[in-house]
């Protein structure tokens, strides 16, 4: 990693005002993005980003379940771990609900991502959906009726969008 690498995470002197962890991410995420792109191609790298979503949402689901069985509070719960700016529009005729924010966690403040197919936020996209996911077993099947959810990344400000967007697809029990 050269001082270019550095300085195009942002101003240095910013950094000495974030948490460790920020730090940490802008410098090193970048790398491990590239490093799955190079040595997996654009497909399996994206898998590999939306696992680490997918894995972190099982564990974390053991942990904490939401008090509310609604889906819609739900989102906005989970929402809150990655930033309290998520805007969420259900879809009632196609069973979707649509997350978006001007404020992710993984792009805000990231060099434009330039690897095709492949999006900072993916995480996020695997932590919903897996988190939501987990909820099935865990949650009364009566008052929390859903078979199975699908999450993929829409839109992403790492990659030039405006904002990010995140589809949530939900499957109702019969």
């Amino acid at each position: 990693m050269t001082d270019r690498d550095l300085s195009i995470r942002g101003d240095p002197q910013e950094f000495k005002k974030i948490k460790i962890s920020t730090l940490l991410l802008k410098i090193v995420y970048p790398v491990v993005l590239s490093y799955f792109y190079r040595n997996k191609g654009a497909a399996e790298a994206s898998k590999h980003l939306i696992n680490i979503g997918l894995k972190t949402s099982t564990k974390f689901a053991r942990y904490h379940t939401p008090k509310s069985d609604n889906i819609k509070k739900v989102l906005k719960e989970m929402m809150n771990y990655w930033g309290p700016k998520y805007k969420i529009k259900e879809n009632k005729e196609d069973s979707t609900y649509t997350l978006y924010t001007k404020h992710c966690t993984l792009c805000k403040d990231m060099p434009e991502l330039d690897l095709e197919g492949m999006h900072y936020c993916s995480p996020v996209s695997g932590f919903i959906e897996g988190y939501l996911n987990s909820l099935i077993s865990i949650k009364n099947p009566s008052v929390f009726p859903f078979e199975s959810f699908s999450a993929s990344v829409i839109k992403s400000m790492g990659s030039g969008d405006p904002y990010c967007e995140v589809e949530l697809k939900v499957k109702r029990r019969q």
